[in-house]
């Protein structure tokens, strides 16, 4: 296991911490078929809830909003699962930053995600309601080394998330290969040193942009790109899909042990 000379922060969302030495948190995104019904993610949802309580892997639900912003939040709270705040437009991320505002979810809940192409009515939005938790994706579009991921989130990411005096965790921005996809891995232990902040990634990301391959071999991928993550220290998974939870929860919890061993 990695050991730091910066102290490692800790992040806590509903009854979630993140950060935790040695304890990757969970993180399955609902709604993001547009096919997805509410009953089955609930049903997707109970089952990974399940898996966290019989693998002691916590659970966050990344929660896709395009439209029925309010129901969907509320139907992530009802499920009593902290969750992100997750959409491709600003303009629906900030309705449901605002709803949260109004329910009294900030503390449940966290802002997915701010990147370098955050637009100035986003950022106000964020300096007016100060959510608990931002994730900062750290994505260049002109260098996606692990310098180059370090450089936007120190110049561009971090003083948004100060001014908005938010706590942060860092996705370090999974990538297709090719496009220094490794990086996303090899960025991990590079921002808890710098940083010290819960850092993860959304891995599944580079494992699914594979060409010609059969959905088996994308699937093995993923597994050794996740286990691969953990053991390099990630804080937090974004696997996709919250159906994929039976799969995902036991390749973890075999990794969690690998990082854990010899540590008790």
């Amino acid at each position: 296991m990695f050991q730091y000379q910066k102290e490692q922060e800790t992040v806590k969302v509903g009854n979630v911490v993140i950060g935790l030495k040695g304890q990757p948190v969970l993180v399955g995104t609902g709604f993001h078929n547009p096919q997805a019904t509410m009953e089955g993610t609930k049903e997707a949802v109970e089952k990974a809830k399940f898996l966290s309580r019989q693998t002691k892997i916590p659970f966050i639900l990344d929660l896709f909003l395009k439209d029925e912003v309010e129901k969907r939040i509320d139907f992530a709270d009802n499920l009593d699962v902290p969750f992100m705040i997750d959409g491709t437009a600003g303009e629906v991320r900030m309705k449901a930053l605002r709803y949260c505002e109004e329910t009294g979810l900030l503390d449940s809940c966290i802002y997915n995600s701010v990147n370098f192409g955050i637009k100035p009515e986003e950022e106000k939005v964020l300096y007016d309601v100060q959510p608990d938790v931002i994730l900062a994706l750290s994505y260049n579009p002109v260098d996606n080394s692990v310098a180059g991921k370090l450089k936007v989130f120190e110049d561009k990411l971090l003083p948004i998330v100060r001014k908005a005096k938010s706590k942060v965790i860092v996705d370090t921005a999974a990538m297709p290969i090719g496009n220094h996809a490794k990086d996303a891995v090899k960025s991990i232990p590079a921002f808890k040193a710098k940083f010290g902040f819960p850092t993860g990634n959304g891995i599944h990301n580079t494992s699914s942009t594979v060409k010609d391959a059969s959905w088996e071999l994308k699937s093995a991928f993923g597994s050794a790109l996740i286990s691969h993550s953990v053991l390099l220290g990630a804080d937090f998974i974004m696997y996709g899909p919250v159906e994929h939870s039976e799969k995902v929860f036991p390749i973890v919890e075999i990794a969690k042990k690998l990082l854990n061993e010899g540590e008790e």
